[in-house]
């Protein structure tokens, strides 16, 4: 879970923005979005907290993949 937190964020970041100081706004953001809608999630539905905080991650990076793969197209 660690390993999620620590590197998804930060990696979803960087295809967002261009600066180190909105990357780490961006990365914290997009850590505390998925710890807390997870908490809810896992809350709400009594399923491991740590398989929604995974997945919600993993699809922020997903969308950021597909947001970059656009914008590259775009150019």
């Amino acid at each position: 879970m660690i390993f999620v937190l620590l590197t998804l964020p930060a990696a979803s970041a960087k295809y967002f923005t261009h600066t180190v100081l909105k990357m780490m706004a961006l990365g914290v953001g997009f850590a505390l979005f998925g710890v807390w809608l997870g908490l809810y999630l896992g809350y709400v539905t009594n399923w491991p907290v740590t398989f929604f905080i995974a997945t919600i991650e993993a699809g922020i990076y997903a969308v950021s993949l597909g947001y970059n793969y656009l914008q590259s197209r775009s150019e």
